[in-house]
C-alpha cells in the first residue's frame, strides 16, 4: 500500500506539471499565433455555418466559400495594420463555437480598430463628452409617467 501512495503522489505531481506545461504552451500560442494570420479552412466554415442553418439553405453555397477566401486574402493584406491584442481576441473569439471563418475575424478585427478609433476622435475633438452609456433612463422620464399612468388606469 505505501508503495500505492508513492506512486499516487508521482502520478498527480506529474498531472499537475502537465497542466501547468499545457497552459503555459497554449499560452504562446496565443501570443505567437497572433504575428501571422491565422490558417482556416473557407470550405469547413462554410460547411459548419450550412450545419447550422439546415432546413434554412439547400446546400454549403459557392458564394460563402467565395466570402471566405475574399475575407481571407484580405486578412492577409491587413494583418499588420490591427493591434496584437485585438488580433489575439478576435482570433479567440472567433475559434469558439464551431470551425472558424475568416468573415467573422475581419469583421471583429475591423470593428475593434473603429471603435477604438471612434473613442479616441472623439477624445480629442470633445474633451468633455461622456462617451459611456446611459445604463437606465432617468425616473423622471417619459417612460416613468407613462408606466405610472399606465398603473393608475388600472385600478
Amino acid at each position: 500500500m505505501a508503495m500505492n501512495t508513492g506512486l499516487n503522489r508521482v502520478c498527480e505531481a506529474f498531472s499537475v506539471a502537465s497542466a501547468i506545461l499545457l497552459a503555459l504552451v497554449l499560452d504562446a500560442h496565443v501570443v505567437l499565433g497572433a504575428d501571422r494570420p491565422p490558417l482556416y479552412s473557407p470550405k469547413a466554415s462554410c460547411r459548419s455555418s450550412f450545419a447550422d442553418t439546415q432546413g434554412v439553405m439547400a446546400a454549403p453555397s459557392g458564394s460563402c466559400v467565395k466570402s471566405e477566401e475574399t475575407a481571407r486574402d484580405l486578412v492577409q493584406k491587413s494583418w499588420d495594420q490591427f493591434s496584437a491584442a485585438d488580433k489575439a481576441h478576435c482570433q479567440a473569439l472567433v475559434g469558439t463555437g464551431g470551425q472558424p471563418s475568416y468573415v467573422e475575424l475581419l469583421s471583429c478585427m475591423e470593428m475593434a480598430r473603429d471603435a477604438r478609433n471612434l473613442a479616441k476622435d472623439r477624445a480629442e475633438h470633445r474633451p468633455g463628452l461622456v462617451t459611456e452609456p446611459v445604463s437606465e433612463p432617468p425616473a423622471d422620464g417619459i417612460g416613468a409617467r407613462r408606466a405610472a399612468a399606465a398603473q393608475r388606469s388600472d385600478h
